[in-house]
């Protein structure tokens, strides 16, 4: 049920509020997301922030300074 939780709030504060867990660190084991949850919780965000600017009149957004995940892990193995 965490993980669900997970999946559909996004935020460890949902899935205290779902479960009704009231220690985070709790929560956090119970609603551990691998790499692939990750990403799809990355894309759904993404997208959110392409829908804001389609329906904004500021034209389309710039990606500049969004940094990947397998870059960021690279950067702070080496």
């Amino acid at each position: 049920m965490a993980k669900l939780a997970r999946q559909v709030g996004g935020g460890l504060d949902a899935v205290m509020a779902m479960t009704g867990h009231k220690d985070i660190k709790l929560a956090d084991h119970y609603s551990k997301c691998n790499e692939d949850d990750q990403r799809m919780f990355s894309e759904k965000i993404m997208d959110h922030i392409r829908n804001v600017f389609r329906e904004s009149d500021q034209g389309h957004a710039t990606f500049s300074n969004v940094v990947s995940l397998k870059e960021f892990k690279n950067s702070v193995n080496n």
